[in-house]
């Protein structure tokens, strides 16, 4: 398999995984895939580190051995995913402005461990394999949560100034601010709530 396709297969992948409403809705955006230790298809070692198969282990191929230093940085994840979304679909503008890649250099897959056998995508947890893969890290996209603010936020700022103008009654500037303060208070607690959860970014 040539690496565009492996990357459009990847591509292609993760967005099918995550499905519509995770992928348009969720404050959650593909950043990079880690090299990790895997003990079952959707569980993982955590390692801060990038993890590859040990030099001496036969059943992986890859080059150089050993493999001393991360073979594809975050960055290099990064583009080559929004580079490979459709530019006829709505993912690649809406996240990158990025053209679309024709080809990518071939010594990225020789830096790929590749197992010479297939692994087993049973959960029946009776049997351990170990194996290595890649893992898709996400970040926080600051973008959608400054639109999600924005939605919570609308309701209070149209009544303020329905207030202040008059159109329901004559009020003052502090009658006409108590829905906001409350909704403010209300979503720096929400988001002091998320941004101090586990999920790492």
């Amino acid at each position: 398999m040539k690496a565009i396709e492996f990357f459009q297969n990847l591509t292609d992948t993760y967005l099918r995984t995550r499905g519509f409403w995770r992928c348009w809705f969720s404050i959650y955006v593909y950043n990079h895939c880690d090299f990790v230790q895997k003990w079952n298809p959707e569980r993982f070692a955590a390692n801060p580190e990038f993890s590859f198969p040990p030099s001496e282990d036969s059943e992986y191929s890859y080059r150089p051995r050993p493999m001393k230093v991360n073979p594809i940085p975050p960055e290099i994840f990064k583009d080559i995913f929004y580079s490979c979304c459709s530019p006829r679909g709505l993912v690649h503008p809406f996240y990158f402005s990025r053209q679309p890649l024709r080809n990518i250099a071939e010594e990225i897959m020789d830096r790929l461990p590749k197992r010479d056998r297939p692994v087993a995508t049973s959960y029946d947890m009776t049997k351990l394999e170990e194996f290595w893969g890649l893992a898709a890290k996400e970040r926080r996209s600051a973008f959608r949560i400054v639109v999600y603010l924005a939605i919570c936020v609308s309701p209070a700022l149209a009544f303020m100034f329905a207030w202040l103008f008059g159109w329901f009654r004559d009020g003052d500037i502090q009658s006409a601010s108590t829905p906001m303060t409350i909704i403010l208070a209300s979503l720096t607690l929400l988001w002091t709530v998320i941004y101090d959860g586990t999920r790492d970014d």
